[in-house]
């Protein structure tokens, strides 16, 4: 099952991410993402993706309940942290954020409060300031009982980059339900 989601160009609001998204048929029957496979198509920071959930081929239902654990979002233009490598400086970071960001070599550690239920920011996707893709290398994670850091490691680059941020714990609607009539 494909579900289309468009956001609304005059949205103020970076959708981040998604949280649990889930398919209720009229009799009940639940239809989550797909586990340990791809589930999405398309990029949410372009505002028109595709998830996939899982389907039942024999079924047709009358109609469908969408439901969203938690919309992640962040202010539009707030969405990343800037960075300079050479001079080992964060340049800016969103007022919202709550975590603490340090600069090694070529990695970004960034130490939050244990209390995102397990979601990673995840700065995989960054950009030079010349506007060419800085490439994303490794990701290490470590956990205490209060806090957990995670290091992302970009290519070697001695300049100043943006990080942008794919989840924090932002929601802007929670136990979201949609019903949506089929015939």
């Amino acid at each position: 099952m494909a579900l289309d989601i468009e956001v609304a160009k005059d949205n103020t609001m970076q959708l981040l991410a998604l949280d649990d998204v889930a398919i209720m048929t009229e009799s009940g029957e639940r239809r989550e993402s797909i586990r340990n496979d791809i589930s999405a198509d398309g990029n949410i920071r372009d505002g028109k993706f595709t998830l996939y959930l899982q389907s039942n081929y024999f079924d047709d239902p009358a109609s469908l309940t969408v439901m969203i654990d938690a919309v992640q979002a962040v202010p539009k233009g707030e969405d990343f942290i800037e960075v300079d490598f050479g001079t080992k400086e964060i340049i800016t970071k969103p007022t919202y954020f709550k975590g603490d960001i340090s600069i090694v070599q070529q990695s970004v550690a960034v130490k939050m409060k244990k209390n995102n239920e397990g979601k990673l920011l995840m700065l995989s996707d960054a950009i030079k300031e010349d506007g060419t893709p800085l490439e994303f290398k490794s990701l290490t994670i470590s956990r205490d009982e209060q806090y957990v850091v995670e290091t992302s490691q970009f290519e070697e680059y001695n300049g100043k980059a943006k990080l942008y941020l794919n989840y924090y714990p932002n929601p802007i609607g929670e136990n979201i339900e949609v019903n949506i009539p089929l015939q």
